[in-house]
């Protein structure tokens, strides 16, 4: 399925036409979603009556095909997915910032690292504390697979299923730029590497080791 949404480069409704996608910041199906199952949260974007775009993050889980997320059912969001069922999903970790002086005088060569993927999806809001329950289950094998807690099926937990809904999301389109310094030649590349790790940055030990698996994939 991701394959074949790969396949449309349309821009993605909520990212602007600056976010160009040369070839070599194209990441593949496979990379995209081990890209997913790093990151914690998702952002869900939705338009509202007044046509402008809303956001929330929350965490998320992939089923087959489609993304899950479970909202409170009073939230806004809701509402929106209610009236109009569509929404964009952003997958995104911004990494380093690059100063144009790590490769010369020239105030030219800034730069800021990410990985982004945005889906266009088509939404559909569930009420049925069964699936909700099933959801629940799965996210909490994703996020708390060592933990120890009651079972989703305990009667006490009536009250907060009843509160809250599934949001079941089917990508139609996704847009999906790594920029993980592709386009540098070796020299650059291991210049910027090496001034990376003399600054030491949170960011910059996370941009070394997406930049080195983003390596290993490719061979490179």
């Amino acid at each position: 399925m991701v394959d074949n949404i790969l396949r449309a480069r349309e821009p993605c409704a909520f990212h602007d036409t600056t976010m160009i996608h040369y070839q070599e910041y194209q990441p593949s199906a496979e990379e995209i979603l081990a890209f997913e199952q790093e990151q914690r949260a998702a952002k869900l974007i939705t338009v509202g009556e007044t046509g402008w775009p809303c956001a929330g993050a929350y965490p998320f889980l992939r089923s087959g095909d489609v993304l899950e997320m479970h909202l409170v059912r009073t939230d806004e969001q809701v509402r929106h997915l209610e009236t109009r069922s569509i929404a964009s999903i952003l997958i995104d970790e911004v990494l380093s910032s690059v100063p144009s002086h790590w490769f010369g005088s020239m105030a030219t060569h800034a730069d800021q690292l990410h990985r982004t993927v945005c889906y266009e999806c088509e939404a559909t809001v569930i009420p049925e504390t069964t699936e909700i329950r099933r959801h629940l289950v799965d996210l909490l094998a994703r996020y708390q697979p060592q933990a120890d807690f009651v079972p989703l099926n305990h009667p006490d937990y009536a009250a907060q299923l009843r509160a809250i809904c599934l949001v079941r999301l089917q990508p139609v389109r996704v847009t999906a730029k790594f920029k993980l310094g592709q386009k540098l030649n070796r020299r650059d590349r291991e210049m910027l590497v090496e001034n990376l790790e003399m600054r030491e940055r949170v960011e910059d030990v996370a941009t070394i080791t997406a930049m080195n698996s983003f390596a290993a994939r490719r061979g490179g």
